[in-house]
Parts: C-alpha cells; structure tokens; sequence
C-alpha cells in the first residue's frame, strides 16, 4: 500500500458516520460540485459520492444525494457509487 492510499484510509477512518452534520459536513458537501450537476472527481474518476460509500458515511451520502449528486456517475473502472458501498 502506497502513502498516498495510506493517507486516504487515515482521512476516511477519521470521517466516518458523525452523529450530525457539522460545519465539515457542509462544506464538504459544497465543494463537491463545480456548478449545479457537475462534479468534481479525484485521481481515480470518483465522486465525492463515490468516496462516501466506499467510507460508509451515510451522513454525507444523504447529503450529497438531497443536493443532487448522480447514483449513476461512474468511476475511471466503471464501478457506480452503490458498488463501492458493497465492498465496505
């Protein structure tokens, strides 16, 4: 494992399920999006979307999906953001 996947699990370890939303929550629910409906994606083609089913932060699941986030968008292997959320 690379330090850059290290990194990532470290970030996710400490992001997951909080109690209820906070200031983080929000902004990381705003930074998602570029404008209405598009957004933005890391190295790998995820979306925040993606990012928070693989984590199992289903705070930031709800959130993201009332804003308006695709169930559809798929990552750079094809996998939809419900497949990585299977793999927990």
């Amino acid at each position: 494992m690379g330090t850059g996947e290290q990194r990532e699990l470290r970030e996710i370890e400490l992001s997951q399920n909080p109690k209820d939303t906070t200031e983080d929550d929000k902004a990381f629910v705003k930074e998602s999006f570029i404008t209405p409906g598009k957004e933005k994606r890391n190295g790998k083609g995820e979306t925040q979307l993606h990012v928070a089913c693989r984590a199992g932060n289903v705070k930031r699941v709800q959130m993201l999906l009332e804003k308006g986030s695709s169930v559809y968008s798929t990552d750079y292997a094809g996998w939809t953001p419900l497949v990585k959320s299977i793999f927990l």
